[in-house]
């Protein structure tokens, strides 16, 4: 099949896949037009995010599918708007094909975005289709909204706030290690399935950022995409103060502990370097701390992690158990 041919397929399959979905009375046009036009809330700010996915850097055909590919592609956006307190909305893919991949190829990578989207009540309105000549790659802008004047974000953390965590972290980084290096470590078979699938398929805690922002309990927020150390660092450098994290509390799972105790790794060295977790961190005001810990709890259906303080200064620290800090530079995924 030729790449004319192969791109009429792929459209034919999006109007296919998004017309059985539940219409968006918000959406004015229907997919097919150079442009569709977009009905925002009254009293509403836009936000908007984009994250690509290029194989061979983000995924590995001899590892994944295209499934898990496009609902990864779909969390990783969702959980950056979820972060910033926003309710996503309309989303539009950008894909570059190959034309020597099968039809039911792309067919699944559609049912696996379309059924991460679909939670969140998100529409895909539209997009742009190119040929690859070597390597396929995805791309997904995804749009919502925030009430107006208010969102969450990287830049006002304040010394004295207290740093918290929704989930585990590193198990995503743990499944990659295990994926990566094709070993079969000893250890309960449901472990290794929970840390492979953290990876391929990870999720997100949908809906807190924009209870953490309603209630006004956070006063910064970024989601756990490039490992602890680095987001945090953003948060360090755009509020211009320093973090102090308890070694010991950072949360890992006990999958992950088994991992690492087989292969000789330190699981803290998987939790503080390790991306794509897509947890949400954010910082309170200690004031606001308890009352973040019960509605957290309300809705992550268990207590978040509280792992460390904000103070005045620069850079991301660890404190062991002798009160012993020691500075972290950015140890996770860096975009080049």
């Amino acid at each position: 099949m030729n790449s004319r041919s192969t791109e009429l397929k792929l459209i034919e399959i999006i109007k296919k896949e998004v017309s059985s979905e539940t219409p968006l009375t918000s959406v004015i046009t229907d997919i097919g037009d150079d442009c569709v036009i977009l009905r925002p809330t009254k009293e509403a700010d836009l936000v908007v995010t984009k994250d690509c996915m290029v194989e061979g850097v983000h995924f590995d055909l001899s590892y994944t599918t295209p499934y898990f590919i496009g609902r990864k592609l779909a969390t990783s956006n969702l959980s950056d708007i979820g972060a910033a307190g926003g309710r996503p909305l309309w989303a539009l893919l950008g894909l570059g094909f190959r034309s020597d991949f099968s039809t039911a190829f792309y067919q699944s990578f559609f049912k696996g975005l379309l059924s991460s989207l679909k939670r969140e009540g998100v529409g895909l309105v539209g997009g742009d289709t190119v040929s690859a000549k070597e390597r396929l790659f995805f791309s997904l802008t995804l749009i919502g909204e925030v009430p107006k004047g208010k969102f969450l974000s990287r830049a006002k953390a304040r010394p004295g706030d207290r740093i918290f965590v929704s989930g585990p972290l590193g198990d995503s980084q743990g499944g990659l290690f295990l994926l990566q290096n094709r070993i079969k470590p000893p250890i309960p078979r449901n472990p290794l399935k929970y840390l492979i699938k953290s990876h391929l398929d990870p999720s997100y805690p949908m809906g807190l950022g924009r209870r953490l922002l309603e209630l006004d309990l956070a006063s910064s927020s970024i989601d756990v995409s490039d490992g602890l150390s680095t987001d945090l660092w953003h948060i360090c450098e755009r509020s211009k103060v320093r973090c102090i994290i308890e070694e010991s509390a950072i949360p890992i799972s006990r999958p992950l502990r088994l991992l690492s105790k087989a292969a000789h790794v330190r699981p803290l060295d998987f939790a503080i370097s390790g991306g794509e977790d897509f947890e949400i961190i954010w910082t309170t005001p200690p004031h606001k701390a308890q009352e973040v810990k019960k509605v957290a709890s309300k809705l992550l259906k268990r207590p978040p992690y509280e792992i460390g303080y904000v103070e005045e200064g620069k850079g991301v620290f660890l404190k062991d158990s002798r009160g012993k800090l020691r500075e972290i530079g950015r140890l996770g995924y860096e975009h080049r």
